[in-house]
Order: C-alpha cells, then sequence, then structure tokens
C-alpha cells in the first residue's frame, strides 16, 4: 500500500528505503533516521565510551535527542542506567561549590569543612569511605603518600610470598612443609625420612656432614635463612619485573628488603627506643577517628582544654609548698618547687612532635600559672573548684563518646591523654587562620 502510495521513507544512515513514516524519527531540526540506527547509535555510544549526551545523526546538526526519545527507544534498565549517568554529568557540569561525588556510587554531597579528610557514601547499598585528597580507600591515619597503591601491593606481595616460601623445606618423602629456628642440620620427618636443612638432600646418618665443606651440622640458621631470603628477593624482583615491565621504575613504600637484614633484638628496651615516632599528623588523624560527631567535637573543644586547666591548678594546689611560704617567694622559686613540674616530661613529648606547638602550649602554661597565683592571693579556693570542673567536665566527655557511639581514644593508649590538648589547639589554630 506505501509502496503504491509512494509514502516509503529512506535512512540516510542505513540507506534503507522500505520504512514506513512511523519507523522514522525526527530532531529538532528536522533530520529524519529510522529508529534502528539511532537505537544502536545511542546504545553503542552509551555502553562502550560512556556517552550520555547524543547529537543528531546527520554531522552537521547540533540538536541532541532528548531523554523522552531515548526512554521509547531502548530498554528500560539500559535507560534508567543512562538517566543516572546523565544525572552525574550534569551535576558535574554545573559546578556547584563543594559538591563531591562517590567514586562507586551515584551518591553526591557537598562538604563544606575544608579540613574533612574522608568522603563517607551515605548510600545504604554502598557506605564506602575514600580519601578525598588522593581518592584511595579511607586510609587515616596513614598519610596519602604512605599508601600503596595496586600495583605496588601486587608486586609487594608477590615478593613476600616468594621470600618467604625461601625458608620453608618440604619432606621428600610425606611432602610435609616446615622450618626450623635452631638445633642439628639433621632433620628427621615424622614420616621417617631424614634430609640435610642446609642443601634439602635426602641423608642417612651424620657422614653427610663430615664430608661436605657445605653443610654443617650445626650452623647458624638465622644467617642461612637471611642468605636464601635475600637470593629469593632478587629473584622475585626480577621476574616480577620480566613479567610486569611497566614495574621497572616502581619504588615500594613498604620494601620487603627493609625486613631481610634485621634479627631479633636482644634488648627490647633499645628496640623500643629505636622505633621512629609518631608524626603530630598521625596521633592527630587516629585521635579524630574517634571524635567524627559533630556534638562529640563541640564536647571536647570545651571540656578537653578545662580539664587540662583543672588538671594543673589541682597539682599547683598540692600541700607541698606552705601557703604561707608559697605567698613571700616569687614565682620562679615556686616553680622550682611545684608539683606542676610535670608537665616538663609532657612539653619534651609536645617538642618531638612539634617545636611551635609545644612553644604555645609553654606559654599557655605559664598564663594558667599566673592565673593561679593570681586567685589564691584572692582567697579562692582552687583546689574545690577545679576538682567539681573536673569531674562534670569527664562526665560531659563520656556523654559526647556515648553521643559518638566509640570508646574513647586513650581506651587504646594513653599517651591520647596529651594529644586531647593538641587536638582542641589545632582545631583553635586553624579557626584564626595560624599554620602551625
Amino acid at each position: 500500500m506505501a509502496t503504491e502510495n509512494g509514502t516509503l521513507q529512506t535512512c540516510d544512515c542505513c540507506c534503507d528505503d522500505q520504512l514506513l513514516d512511523d519507523d522514522m524519527i525526527s530532531c529538532d531540526n528536522n533530520h529524519r533516521f529510522c529508529q534502528s540506527c539511532i537505537r544502536n547509535y545511542i546504545e553503542n555510544g552509551f555502553i562502550s565510551n560512556g556517552e550520555c549526551f547524543f547529537t543528531c545523526l546527520n554531522p552537521t546538526c547540533k540538536y541532541e535527542y532528548s531523554t523522552s526519545l531515548m526512554s521509547q527507544l531502548l530498554a528500560p534498565t539500559l535507560f534508567s542506567r543512562l538517566i543516572i549517568k546523565i544525572q552525574q554529568e550534569e551535576l558535574r557540569l554545573a559546578n556547584i561549590p563543594n559538591f563531591e561525588q562517590c567514586k562507586y556510587c551515584t551518591f553526591g554531597t557537598i562538604i563544606e569543612d575544608p579540613d574533612e579528610r574522608v568522603f563517607r557514601c551515605l548510600n545504604q547499598e554502598c557506605l564506602k569511605e575514600t580519601c578525598r585528597a588522593c581518592g584511595e580507600p579511607n586510609h587515616i591515619p596513614l598519610r596519602c603518600d604512605e599508601v600503596e597503591k595496586k600495583d605496588e601491593l601486587d608486586m609487594r606481595t608477590f615478593i613476600e610470598n616468594r621470600v618467604s616460601e625461601a625458608m620453608i623445606r618440604v619432606c621428600y618423602k610425606c611432602k610435609q612443609r616446615f622450618y626450623k629456628l635452631e638445633g642439628c642440620n639433621k632433620m628427621t620427618c615424622a614420616c621417617g625420612a631424614s634430609m640435610c636443612y642446609v642443601c634439602r638432600e635426602p641423608i642417612h646418618g651424620y657422614d653427610h656432614f663430615n664430608n661436605n665443606t657445605k653443610c654443617g651440622a650445626n650452623m647458624d640458621v638465622v644467617k642461612l635463612h637471611q642468605e636464601e631470603m635475600h637470593l629469593a628477593y632478587e629473584e622475585a624482583k626480577k621476574f616480577y619485573i620480566e613479567r610486569h615491565p611497566e614495574a621497572k621504575d616502581l619504588v615500594l613504600k613498604y620494601d620487603p628488603q627493609q625486613h631481610l637484614d634485621g634479627s631479633k633484638p636482644k634488648n627490647r628496651l633499645k628496640a623500643k627506643r629505636e622505633m621512629p615516632s609518631k608524626e603530630l599528623t598521625a596521633w592527630l588523624d587516629e585521635y579524630a577517628l574517634s571524635h567524627q560527631h559533630p556534638i562529640n567535637i563541640l564536647i571536647h573543644k570545651i571540656c578537653v582544654p578545662t580539664i587540662t586547666v583543672t588538671v594543673i591548678a589541682m597539682l599547683w594546689c598540692l600541700p607541698i609548698i606552705p601557703k604561707n611560704i608559697r605567698n613571700t617567694i616569687s614565682i620562679s622559686q615556686i616553680g622550682l618547687l611545684n608539683p606542676t613540674l610535670i608537665v616538663i616530661p609532657i612539653l619534651a613529648f609536645y617538642w618531638n612532635l612539634s617545636s611551635s606547638m609545644a612553644i604555645v602550649m609553654t606559654i599557655l602554661f605559664f598564663m594558667i600559672i599566673i592565673l593561679l597565683i593570681l586567685l589564691e592571693k584572692n582567697n579562692v579556693r582552687i583546689f574545690r573548684i577545679a576538682l567539681i570542673i573536673f569531674i562534670l567536665a569527664w562526665i560531659g566527655q563520656f556523654i559526647g563518646h556515648e553521643i559518638e557511639g566509640k570508646k574513647p581514644a586513650f581506651f587504646k593508649d594513653l599517651q591520647f591523654l596529651l594529644i586531647g590538648p593538641l587536638w582542641t589547639l589545632t582545631h583553635a589554630l586553624q579557626f584564626m587562620g595560624i599554620e602551625y
């Protein structure tokens, strides 16, 4: 009928000339193409290239196909994915200040606090946390430059597995895996087989050790293991780079080689002293993990300084120096005899973390001392007042952690009792725009 009437249409894309008028679709500029061509164009562009905006098939036309048109052409599931992609792209192009999106799903939110380091997705099907700076999964308390990338992790894991395997012996008879820390190098397995721990060959009796310069019955096992692990490290690294040439210039943040030369320290106290101390940012980041809720943060900004001042006040009031003598000597003489000298090692700890922060804390300490002297000369009952405020402040802190739903940081490490004042001080300095 359409042929007789001369109403058949031709698609300028596929050149099909047997199309009805209902088979054709026009853009806003009246360029007509068949539904099949437009559908394939949109599907291929979206699935293969991730495109979400589609201009007319006519190369000279700049009009875009509407979402209502695409909803008619595409399968419902595919159109749902496409419309989410369009929403994401429109949000990105809108350049909304402080707007960020989750790397793993479509959730987005506005984060106004520039000091917030972690993006927390609230999509119940995702709930992933990512670092806002580097985009990696949340790595607090590590800095971004301390976090392993996937290629580093793959290479390190491969090398570590090879190094570990170098220490393992396998019984030639029953295939039981084992290694030893000390003792004779003649190894007798539960299955009855005997082998040399050094060369791993089957042996009978001790003649193997008497007639062999390489294998001794009582060699240094620690040295033997180190030599084997060093050799395994070099071979594993060479093998991995041969298989993955792009890893040739890769520098591992946690190189297994760093641990190959170390033996167990004889003096644990000495080993502890040689361990590098945490940096200030690491302490603050770890402290912040249990202080995320806004109400808990506010409570701690009030209660931590309050507790610090009341502790100094109560130490000041300890009756080591009689009050009548204290009023007759100078401030410098009082300082040499007062229990508040306990702050000196605390200030040294602060100095080790940050000299500038230690200086600020020292200035604040002397300001508190001057205030206490003035109060004492006016016969204020400092100890009683400080004790009451101290107890109330701690009650406030525990209420804050109840709201937070996390235990206080000092439950994990008592040193966090010293980090609390630094944490509140850094917030105060940031508020005033002062770098520390």
